[in-house]
């Protein structure tokens, strides 16, 4: 053999190596990150616990279809499993009442996976996110609300459709309703070449709740100012900033003095509730912002912090809730992006449900052009 064929030979070699080491690592990823223990991903597989070990330990390289097995226990795409992870997790918003299923952080793997292949292959096409200075202070955290709003062509009344908001400025929101998550929301970052790309948002909805509003608001403000999970884990000041950056951004206080002007003479909970259900804000997080911006007083505070309104009184007061949108399952534009990729048969049938997150049925999608090459 010549020389350079066993140098072509070696390198060659080095690179197989190297790509089964990363898929072996993956797996190994995958079972930690649904959290269960190898004997139970193997009753959930056709590989074995002793075989998942021996690949966990480096001792043996994955076949094919050991990892499509393990992909489909574990509901990470197969192509998860073929390359390094890239994408870097910038905040997770825990559950008030906590949980232990996986569910959530698998779909936000998932999800943002899709949304960079989807990217690469230019499927998609998303407005890269370029970070805001770091509040040191709620002035700053105000201000970054106002050029938040400005930079998404938004004036000062109540954001309708914050997912639209959102991808505006480089954030793809997706939402759902998970059973036992640990988690309310999360935003993850997206790199090119190792810089920030855009980000992919999840958040937990919950029935009769306007929680999931400010999560994504406050999530919105991680992807904005460029925070790191490092960061915000045990950082009570960023996590501070980033629920004044929320609060400021759904309820501007130009607007909410606007309103004030409305309620002159009347009870302070007509005014809080005008504002809960027009900006589509929990009543806590409503109350906490007016008396922060010095609209209501302490006591008007305390008074009606015991006296959560119902639907019904919400109704009575003359306020149909919810009079802003429901959080989207996937953005708007992103939606049109892969469903136009479906009908030019860039993107098969499988994908792009997948992509879609269950915002549309396979009934429901449109039909193909046929005469376009059929894609993956």
């Amino acid at each position: 053999m010549r020389s350079w064929d066993v140098t072509w030979h070696d390198s060659h070699m080095d690179a197989t190596e190297q790509h089964a080491r990363i898929i072996a690592q993956r797996m190994t990823e995958a079972r930690e990150l649904v959290g269960v223990p190898v004997d139970v991903l193997a009753d959930r597989s056709s590989v074995e616990a002793g075989v998942l070990e021996t690949i966990e330990k480096g001792h043996r390289y994955p076949t094919s279809s050991e990892v499509a097995s393990v992909s489909g226990a574990t509901g990470l795409p197969v192509g998860w499993f073929l390359e390094e992870r890239e994408q870097l997790v910038a905040s997770r918003r825990a559950a008030l009442d906590g949980g232990v299923s996986s569910d959530f952080d698998v779909a936000l793997e998932a999800l943002a996976f899709r949304a960079r292949k989807l990217r690469d292959r230019g499927i998609i096409t998303v407005d890269r996110g370029h970070p805001f200075t770091m509040p040191q202070s709620h002035d700053d955290t105000m201000k970054g609300a106002e050029a938040a709003r400005a930079a998404a062509g938004e004036g000062l009344e109540p954001i309708s459709d914050l997912t639209a908001f959102c991808e505006k400025l480089g954030l793809l929101a997706f939402s759902k309703s998970f059973v036992g998550s640990p988690f309310e929301g999360a935003v993850t970052e997206i790199q090119r070449d190792g810089e920030r790309d855009f980000g992919v948002a999840l958040v937990a909805t919950r029935a009769d709740s306007m929680r999931p509003r400010f999560t994504l608001a406050h999530e919105l403000g991680h992807w904005l100012f460029g925070t790191t999970y490092a960061d915000a884990c045990g950082r009570s000041d960023v996590e501070r900033f980033m629920n004044s950056f929320a609060a400021h951004l759904l309820m501007p206080e130009e607007y909410v003095h606007k309103v004030k002007a409305e309620y002159v003479g009347e009870p302070a909970r007509l005014f809080v509730m005008a504002i809960s259900a027009r900006c589509g804000v929990s009543w806590t997080a409503t109350l906490t912002h007016l008396f922060n911006l010095g609209t209501i007083t302490q006591d008007e505070f305390v008074l009606e912090e015991k006296r959560w309104p119902t639907r019904e009184d919400f109704q009575a007061a003359g306020f149909d809730i919810p009079l802003v949108d429901a959080l989207s399952v996937v953005p708007t534009r992103f939606q049109e992006l892969i469903l136009d990729g479906y009908q030019r048969r860039a993107v098969s049938k499988g994908l792009a449900l997948e992509a879609l997150f269950g915002a549309v049925s396979e009934s429901e999608l449109p039909p193909r052009d046929l005469t376009q090459a059929a894609g993956t």
